[in-house]
């Protein structure tokens, strides 16, 4: 509907005003049929040539937001919104006109169009400026719906884009613990397999000791020795099916924590301690080692789901970014100390650090130095929104080329 209107709008304009328009250089672009018999002129006589050619007063070469300033500068016409000029005919004299400079917009199409009316036409033609002017002022409503509406449409699209991003996060979140439950499989295999091997050297044990007790050649010595083997490979299954317990309870507490929002009191370097045990199958592979630097127990009520998070997500950006070709052994120090009513965690490594620009874009969504390599761009935005929104913190980075990079965390507590 706006479109259709603002069309006739135009072709009424057209039809009854005298008008050029021009670029952003002031030259000519297009001359209706009225102006060009006012100034009498053929159209191929004005296309490119600049406007200072048809009014005088306006400077050579000036450019449209120059020419849109000397228009307005002139002494006002006797017609609302139009100033004195003298606009100079190809073979006729300089004639008095009313100018006026106006931007239209048609669909997404600007148009500078610059009104030039004949002085002797006023008297007739104050009914015609006055529907000009209403034209004019019906096409500015119009347009002025039409870019409510796209803004409608645009905030419409950016809460697309936002519902993504947040989909996109929790994607990363679930990758994470995906990632997580893969590397507890393999470290528990380890423990399961040798206790398996174990059992079956007992059962082997066991056959050997029957066979023996009904061919009645078993000797006190093969008693002493089956319990003593016996005894081994109890010892060795226990030590396993131990090591494999407790990594599962790991990972089921930081697995329930994660897809949790609810706050709990945590005795916070020992439940760090539990996030890196969950992880030691990463950390092995890496050939990375993490200190917690706790000088005095903390307890505190807090989030452990977006915590262990936290973390986690650290400890990844650590082992993919900081470490990522180093000759040494990543090292990465967490201190927590308490400070008035803050809890500050410094997460620190000895990696490869980060540029300036680096930096300042660290906690941007989808912002990665490893695009195809594994780097998704989330896993700090994050961290940041974790920790600024769940957690209510602040935190900061500092990072120095070949200097490490440096994570500290701002966590209120009661």
């Amino acid at each position: 509907m706006g479109d259709k209107v603002t069309h006739e709008a135009d072709e009424l304009i057209s039809e009854r005003f005298s008008f050029a328009t021009v670029d952003d250089d002031g030259n000519v672009v297009d001359m209706n049929p009225l102006c060009l018999d006012l100034l009498g002129y053929e159209k191929s006589d004005v296309i490119g040539c600049h406007l200072s050619q048809f009014l005088k007063g306006i400077p050579n070469k000036a450019t449209i937001k120059n020419i849109a300033t000397v228009i307005s500068s002139a002494p006002k016409h006797e017609m609302n919104g139009f100033h004195t000029f003298w606009a100079q005919g190809r073979e006729k004299a300089p004639i008095a006109v009313a100018v006026t400079y106006a931007l239209l917009m048609t669909g997404e199409k600007v148009t500078k169009v610059v009104y030039i009316w004949d002085n002797r036409q006023i008297t007739n033609g104050k009914s015609e400026l006055e529907k000009l002017k209403q034209i004019l002022e019906f096409k500015v409503k119009i347009r002025t719906v039409e870019l409510a509406n796209k803004e409608k449409q645009l905030k419409e699209a950016l809460q697309r884009l936002r519902e993504a991003q947040n989909e996109l996060i929790e994607s990363e979140k679930m990758s994470a613990l995906g990632g997580l439950v893969a590397g507890v499989a393999h470290e528990i295999n380890t423990p399961v397999g040798i206790s398996l091997t174990a059992i079956t050297h007992m059962d082997e044990l066991i056959d050997a000791l029957a066979l023996k007790y009904q061919q009645r050649t078993m000797a006190k010595t093969d008693i002493e020795d089956f319990f003593a083997d016996i005894k081994e490979g109890t010892h060795i299954i226990l030590g396993n099916l131990n090591r494999a317990s407790k990594l599962v309870n790991s990972f089921k507490n930081i697995a329930v924590d994660q897809s949790s929002e609810e706050e709990r009191l945590l005795d916070l370097a020992a439940y760090t301690q539990e996030i890196l045990f969950s992880l030691k199958p990463i950390l092995k592979k890496a050939h990375a080692e993490i200190e917690i630097d706790c000088p005095t127990p903390i307890e505190i009520t807090l989030n452990a789901g977006a915590y262990s998070q936290v973390i986690t997500n650290l400890i990844n950006n650590a082992l993919l970014h900081a470490f990522a070709g180093s000759k040494i052994d990543g090292r990465i120090i967490i201190s927590m100390t308490k400070v008035a009513k803050e809890v500050v965690i410094i997460f620190k490594d000895n990696g490869c650090g980060m540029d300036k620009n680096t930096v300042a874009q660290v906690f941007d969504p989808f912002f990665t130095t490893k695009r195809g390599q594994g780097g998704s761009g989330l896993g700090l935005h994050l961290v940041f929104n974790l920790v600024t929104k769940t957690l209510k913190g602040k935190i900061a980075i500092e990072s120095q080329v070949g200097q490490g990079t440096s994570f500290t965390l701002r966590i209120p507590y009661q």
